[in-house]
C-alpha cells in the first residue's frame, strides 16, 4: 500500500514498517502490552523463521512466548555482544527483554551500530524506561523504529524526542490505547507516525488506524512542522481518504523507493535523513529523473553537495609568511584543512552560475525546500 508523504512524495507501508536488518525498541511500563504484541508479531512470521529470545531477568520461561514452538530461548548466561549474534542464522528474529539491565555500553552500542546490519539480524530491544542504562536515551532519540505502549513512560520520552514534536499526536490516541493496550510507532527516518500499528500488523481494522507526516520544516521554531495525516480503514486494496493516488504517485513512489536506497547506501546514519528529505522535495514536484539528472541537466549527488557545503574560508598564517591555510567543509559534516603556499583559493563564476541557474530553475517549479536542511549560505538565498 502507497502513501503520499510530504504534499506529494510517496513511500509505501512496508518501508515505513521495514524491521529486518536492524535494531528497534519497544517502550512502556510494565503490563502495558508489550508481551501481547511480540507474541502476536511473531506469530505472524513466516514459518521456519529461526526466532530467539534473550532472557535476563528469567520472566519468559513461564510467559506466554516461551509456550510457542518457534521460539528458542538463548543460555541466561548469553550476552548482548558480536560473539553470541555472529552465532545466529541469517535473518534470525532476536528478542531482548529488560534491555537496560545489560549495562556494558560497548557491548549493546556495537549491536546497534553494526552486529544487526550484518549479521542480517531483526533485534528488538525491550525497555521499560529508558532513564536507566547509560547512553540509552541518546540510543533512542537517534534510531529509527520505536514502538511505544501507551504508557506513562513512552509520554516522558517522547516529550524529549524531536523537540517534542509526536507528543500531542500521541495524546490524541492516548485513552484508546490505553484501554485496549495499543502500540504506536515511530519512524523517526520518514517522521511518521502510526497510532495502532498493532492493529495493522494483525489485521484487526474494525476502528481506523491515523497515521501523520511531520516533517520538520524548521527544527529551531518547537511546533512549526509541515504535517500530513490519512485515515487507514482498509488494508485489501490501495484507497485511503486521499483518492488523487494515480500512475504519476506510482511512478513517483517507485522513484522514491530507488532514492531511499542508493541515499541510504551512500550516506551516514546522521546524513541520510537530511538528504533523503531533500530529495523528496524534488521528487514531488517531478523534476528529479530516474537517470539523477535534476531537470536533465545536474546530477542529483553534486546538488545535495553544493546545498550542503560551507562556505571556503581562507585564514592567513600568523608568522606573516606567504603560508595559508585554506579551510574546506563539504556536506556539512566534515572539516579538511590543506595547506597551499602562495595560492588564493579560486572562485569559479562558472560554478557559481550554474548553481544559481538550477535554483532559480527549480524555483520557477514549485520546488521549495525547507532552509533547515540547508547548510550551504548561498543555497539558503536562494530558496528564502
Amino acid at each position: 500500500m502507497a502513501y503520499p508523504l510530504s504534499n506529494g512524495s510517496v513511500t509505501s507501508l512496508s518501508d515505513i514498517l521495514s524491521y529486518t536488518d536492524t535494531v528497534n525498541w519497544i517502550i512502556g511500563a510494565t503490563k502495558t502490552g508489550k508481551t501481547t504484541f511480540l507474541s502476536h508479531f511473531i506469530g505472524s512470521l513466516p514459518r521456519g523463521k529461526d526466532i530467539y529470545v534473550l532472557d535476563t531477568s528469567g520472566k519468559y520461561v513461564d510467559n506466554e512466548l516461551a509456550q510457542i514452538e518457534s521460539v528458542k530461548i538463548l543460555p541466561i548466561d548469553s550476552q548482548l555482544n558480536e560473539e553470541c549474534l555472529e552465532k545466529l542464522p541469517p535473518n534470525s528474529f532476536v528478542i531482548v527483554d529488560d534491555f537496560q539491565l545489560l549495562t556494558k555500553t560497548s557491548q549493546w552500542q556495537r549491536v546497534i551500530n553494526y552486529c544487526a546490519h550484518h549479521f542480517h539480524l531483526s533485534i528488538f530491544l525491550v525497555v521499560h524506561s529508558h532513564q536507566n542504562t547509560e547512553g540509552l536515551h541518546y540510543a533512542l532519540k537517534n534510531a529509527c523504529n520505536i514502538y511505544l505502549t501507551y504508557s506513562n513512560n513512552s509520554k516522558y520520552f517522547l516529550k524529549s524526542l524531536a523537540h517534542g514534536k509526536y507528543f500531542n499526536f500521541f495524546c490524541k490516541h492516548w485513552r484508546e490505547g490505553i484501554q485496549n493496550k495499543h502500540i504506536c510507532f515511530i519512524n523517526t527516518y520518514q517522521s511518521v507516525i502510526i497510532s495502532y500499528i498493532d492493529k495493522l500488523l494483525f489485521n484487526k481494522l474494525q476502528s481506523p488506524v491515523e497515521m501523520s507526516d511531520m516533517t520538520d520544516m524548521d527544527s529551531n521554531t518547537l511546533g512549526d512542522i509541515e504535517e500530513k495525516r490519512w485515515i487507514i480503514t482498509n488494508l485489501s486494496g490501495n484507497q485511503t481518504k486521499d483518492n488523487s493516488l494515480s500512475n504519476t504517485v506510482s511512478n513517483e513512489h517507485d522513484l522514491e523507493g530507488h532514492f531511499y536506497k542508493e541515499l541510504n547506501v551512500s550516506y551516514s546514519k546522521q546524513q541520510f535523513p537530511k538528504m533523503f528529505k531533500i530529495t523528496r522535495c524534488l521528487l514531488k514536484k517531478g523534476v528529479l529523473g530516474q537517470d539523477e539528472l535534476i531537470l536533465g541537466k545536474e546530477n542529483l549527488m553534486d546538488f545535495l553537495a553544493f546545498t550542503q557545503r560551507f562556505v571556503t574560508k581562507q585564514k592567513e598564517s600568523k608568522s606573516g609568511s606567504d603560508e595559508s591555510v585554506t579551510e574546506f567543509r563539504s556536506f556539512g559534516f566534515s572539516n579538511v584543512t590543506s595547506r597551499n603556499k602562495n595560492k588564493k583559493p579560486k572562485k569559479s563564476k562558472k560554478d557559481k552560475k550554474r548553481w544559481k541557474r538550477l535554483c532559480h530553475a527549480l524555483i520557477q517549479h514549485g520546488v521549495t525546500i525547507p532552509l533547515t536542511l540547508l547548510k550551504n549560505p548561498v543555497a539558503k538565498k536562494y530558496f528564502q
